[in-house]
């Protein structure tokens, strides 16, 4: 039987940055296992995010999505995506840059082997940080409250040796060595790139509603 896998991605004020992100996790986490699922979380923003993320679950029936009323933080946002997810593991992209799909591969093989897999972005003479994690639905307890500190996230994981495994991803980063690092809890203060449409088999509604949101940024 596959492995399932659910990705959490909570998402504030943030809606171009939604559009510019979650497309490419789409094709890429098909590509990894035939039972997966995006949960996104809209943590009660004032802008567009919302629609823009109604509008990505109505296209794909892989797509759950929860909506706070008002903001309520990023641990409390990833719990609210936990606990609508239903996959044995779970996917959490830090700063929502996407990972290449050859990164999601490697990522992917290390977590048959340890329940906890780490993938790290930096230059070797700088110090490597977290660029995502992906770990056993056992090992999220501990792990999400973390999250939003990178000091407490290395103390948490430093708990888990020798249960840990680290993936380079600087080779996929250094392609997009030309954007800011983002926040760990998705923010944007402005438009982003727009992205291509994914590539996976779709029905063309879902295509149309795609070009309608590229439309809709353009517009902004």
């Amino acid at each position: 039987m596959a492995r399932s896998l659910s990705a959490l991605m909570p998402f504030y004020n943030a809606q171009h940055l939604a559009l510019r992100v979650v497309p490419p996790y789409i094709d890429g986490l098909s590509d990894l296992t035939p039972e997966w699922e995006i949960v996104l979380v809209d943590d009660g923003s004032s802008d567009a995010t919302p629609d823009v993320l109604c509008d990505l679950a109505q296209a794909y029936p892989q797509i759950k999505l929860a909506l706070h009323a008002q903001p309520r933080g990023m641990y409390l946002a990833y719990c609210t995506a936990l606990a609508l997810s239903r996959g044995e593991f779970v996917f959490i992209p830090l700063h929502h840059r996407p990972v290449s799909l050859d990164g999601l591969h490697r990522l992917w093989s290390a977590s048959a082997e340890v329940p906890v897999v780490v993938g790290l972005y930096g230059d070797p003479s700088s110090k490597p940080h977290a660029e995502c994690v992906l770990l056993h639905r056992s090992a999220t307890s501990p792990i999400l409250p973390a999250l939003s500190s990178p000091e407490r996230l290395a103390q948490v994981l430093a708990r888990f040796e020798p249960h840990v495994a680290t993936v380079s991803l600087r080779a996929e980063a250094q392609s997009s060595s030309g954007l800011e690092r983002p926040k760990s809890y998705a923010t944007s203060d402005g438009p982003e790139a727009l992205p291509p449409p994914p590539k996976s088999t779709l029905p063309r509604s879902a295509l149309a509603i795609f070009s309608r949101l590229k439309q809709f940024a353009l517009d902004e």
